[in-house]
């Protein structure tokens, strides 16, 4: 059998407390201390960070000095350690076994997980739009408007009414000498006796 120290765990929280097993087959007077993990077993200087006697505590005495075996916690600061046991009273020390490094570190806190969000009692409410939509243009249809209609009878209307009688009068008459034959001039006289009469027959004097 071999002296030997155990370390329960490899890491612990700032303010737990280490616990530490060993075995001391001999039965020889030993302590324990806790030093830097990179210290020199074999030549430990300054000051430890923690130490007891086997019984666990600094205050023991007799046989409580010469344990065999037992499990018991220090307090130690933040930092890489080794514990070391140890039967030389003179310093510097030399250990007889030392255990592996173990850190003492803050603890990381658990992420904060957020509650779910609790769910809408009542549905959305959809906000009319600002500004209504602008319809779109549309060009307006022609109203067609009826031809007239077409007269059945058109009436036409004189352009002036006839006059009642002529006017005037010839100015002159034809003179037997412009006459080229006698019947000729029977045709002219007739003519002139039917518009005389056209005359008197419309009311005028000759």
């Amino acid at each position: 059998a071999v002296d030997q120290i155990l370390m329960r765990k490899e890491a612990y929280s700032v303010g737990e407390n280490v616990e530490v097993s060993f075995y001391n087959p001999t039965g020889a007077r030993v302590w324990i201390g806790v030093y830097p993990a990179s210290s020199d077993p074999s030549n430990l200087q300054g000051s430890t960070a923690a130490w007891s006697w086997p019984c666990g505590t600094r205050t023991c005495t007799g046989t409580d000095q010469y344990l065999t075996d037992g499990t018991f916690e220090l307090s130690v600061r933040e930092g890489e350690w080794r514990v070391y046991m140890m039967r030389d009273m003179t310093y510097p020390y030399s250990s007889v076994a030392y255990s592996d490094l173990f850190i003492v570190a803050p603890s990381t806190p658990n992420p904060t997980t957020a509650p779910p969000t609790a769910q809408p009692t009542s549905k959305p409410t959809t906000a009319p739009p600002t500004n209504p939509p602008t319809p779109l243009a549309t060009t307006a249809m022609p109203t067609p408007r009826p031809s007239p209609l077409p007269t059945q009878n058109p009436t036409p209307q004189p352009s002036a009414p006839p006059s009642a009688s002529p006017t005037s009068f010839p100015t002159s008459f034809p003179t037997v000498g412009e006459t080229q034959s006698y019947a000729e001039l029977q045709s002219r006289i007739a003519e002139l006796e039917d518009i005389i009469k056209q005359m008197e027959d419309d009311g005028c004097t000759v």
